[in-house]
């Protein structure tokens, strides 16, 4: 079922959690919504899914108001995992904690990918942490693909406009830079905020190879 082998972990705790639920309620919403197991099964494998993420299960009866940011960005990694899928989606899922907490979960999940084989779709606009959780990179802007390759290849030698100022400084670095309206059909989608466009740049983005593997849709 494709529902079931792909999961996704948000950005945001307090808006990916129901506030009226326990944590109990929470994971065992996740385990019965795809296959009705019985109470004590049910208890068994959402304890599992706690230590799995490194909590202690004596908050199981605990509302969200009760948790720390952390304790909540390891809950709604426990949802995604509980039911074991092959694929997880990760979005912005450390933008919301400080330093310290975003590293203890970026090592949390690095080792339940290791330990369950699994596949992350991690999203961020942070270059410098997607280098040390993703072994592939694709940069898109507004929806498009604008440079693509290996991870440790694309943060060393970025080749398009976008790529070099989300390496600089992230989203902060087009603050300065008007905004964009509209997205033309054709040529690259950044040309309208690109600090070095050429003319040819709104009639094709041009494809092609930086090193191999490296792509980029640059003139």
């Amino acid at each position: 079922m494709l529902r079931r082998g792909i999961q996704i972990v948000f950005q945001n705790p307090l808006l990916s959690l129901d506030s009226r639920y326990t944590v109990f309620d929470t994971l065992n919403e996740a385990v019965q919504v795809f296959e009705k197991v019985v109470s004590e099964q049910a208890y068994e494998r959402i304890v599992q899914a706690l230590r799995e993420v490194e909590i202690d299960p004596d908050i199981l009866e605990r509302f969200l108001h009760q948790l720390s940011g952390g304790q909540r960005q390891r809950v709604c990694i426990a949802r995604s995992i509980i039911n074991k899928p092959p694929l997880v989606i990760l979005d912005e899922p450390t933008s919301s904690l400080d330093v310290t907490t975003a590293a203890k979960i970026i090592a949390l999940l690095a080792g339940l990918q290791v330990k369950h084989g699994l596949t992350f779709l991690f999203i961020s606009h942070d270059l410098r942490l997607l280098k040390k959780v993703a072994q592939f990179w694709y940069i898109m802007y507004y929806g498009k693909i604008v440079e693509y390759g290996p991870a440790k290849e694309v943060y060393n030698n970025p080749a398009h406009p976008y790529t070099q100022l989300l390496k600089q400084a992230g989203n902060y670095a087009l603050k300065n830079i008007p905004d964009q309206k509209e997205i033309p059909d054709q040529g690259c989608p950044f040309a309208e905020r690109c600090p070095r466009v050429k003319p040819e740049c709104r009639q094709g983005a041009l494809k092609r190879e930086v090193s191999p593997g490296h792509f980029v849709y640059c003139n």
